[in-house]
C-alpha cells in the first residue's frame, strides 16, 4: 500500500491546508482590478454581462446609446434626475449638475421622435423588451437567468435602430 505524501504549507488545528489567497477573493480581486482601471461602464450591469460574455459589443454599445438617449429625453421633458443612473444617463442627462431644459427646440423633437421612435420598435417585437432593457441600462438591476435572451434580443434591436456599426 503506498502512501501519500501530505503537501508542504501551514495548517489550521483540523489538519486542513490553509490557502494563503482563496481563489473566490481572488477572482473578486481581478474582476475590481479589470472594472477600475478600464472603464465606469464596466461596472454596471450592462458591464458585467458584457465582461462574462454574456453582451458583445455591439449590444453593449446599444445598451450605453440607449441610456445617454434616456438622459436626454427626461432632461428635455423636465423630469428629474434618476436616483440610480448609469454614467452613460448621466452623460445624456447633461452631467453638468444642469437641470434646465434646452431651447434649441430641433434639439427637443430630435430626442423626442428618437425616443419614441425606439420605444415603438422595442415594444412592437415584445412588449417585455423596453421595461428589462431600461431597467438594466439605467437602474443597473441584475437580470435574471432566463431574462438574457429577452435583453440580447431588445439590445440588438436597438443596435439595428441607431445603425450602430462595430
Amino acid at each position: 500500500m503506498a502512501v501519500r505524501k501530505k503537501r508542504a504549507g501551514n495548517r489550521k488545528p483540523s489538519g486542513d491546508l490553509i490557502q494563503d489567497i482563496a481563489p473566490a477573493k481572488l477572482s473578486r480581486i481581478v474582476r475590481a482590478a479589470k472594472i477600475k482601471a478600464v472603464d465606469p461602464n464596466l461596472g454596471t450591469w450592462v458591464g458585467w454581462l458584457r465582461l462574462r460574455g454574456i453582451l458583445n459589443n455591439l449590444q453593449m454599445a446599444a445598451a450605453l446609446r440607449w441610456a445617454a438617449l434616456v438622459g436626454q429625453y427626461d432632461r428635455v421633458q423636465g423630469m428629474p434626475r434618476r436616483s440610480a443612473k448609469s454614467p452613460s444617463y448621466e452623460l445624456g442627462f447633461g452631467g453638468n449638475g444642469q437641470d434646465n431644459r434646452p431651447e434649441d427646440v430641433e434639439f427637443v423633437k430630435a430626442v423626442k421622435l428618437e425616443y419614441c421612435g425606439a420605444i415603438k420598435a422595442m415594444q412592437e417585437i415584445d412588449y417585455r423588451i423596453a421595461p428589462l432593457v431600461t431597467e438594466v441600462c439605467l437602474d443597473n438591476r441584475s437580470p435574471a437567468y432566463w431574462e438574457h435572451k429577452t435583453l440580447e434580443r431588445g439590445l440588438n434591436l436597438l443596435a439595428l435602430y441607431f445603425a450602430i456599426k462595430v
